[in-house]
């Protein structure tokens, strides 16, 4: 349990130190339109991509339908 405690505490501290720019892409991300219907997430996915492009973290784009695109990434 020590382990889980230590990785939370860990997270934390990351986040509260970069909190502006996640505050920044949480505000951006949800001024993207990416209502159903119709569907089309193609804006969200490009800010997704682009904040994980700015970070330096891989990713890549799955997209079984153009319009409705996801993005995978992970991270250490």
């Amino acid at each position: 349990m020590r382990d889980a405690s230590a990785m939370r505490d860990t997270l934390l501290r990351r986040i509260d130190a970069d909190r502006d720019r996640l505050v920044r892409f949480f505000q951006d991300f949800v001024r993207v339109d990416t209502s159903n219907p119709p569907g089309d997430t193609r804006a969200g996915a490009a800010l997704v991509a682009r904040f994980l492009d700015e970070a330096g973290l891989a990713h890549r784009v799955i997209a079984p339908q153009p319009t409705m695109p996801n993005i995978a990434a992970t991270f250490a």
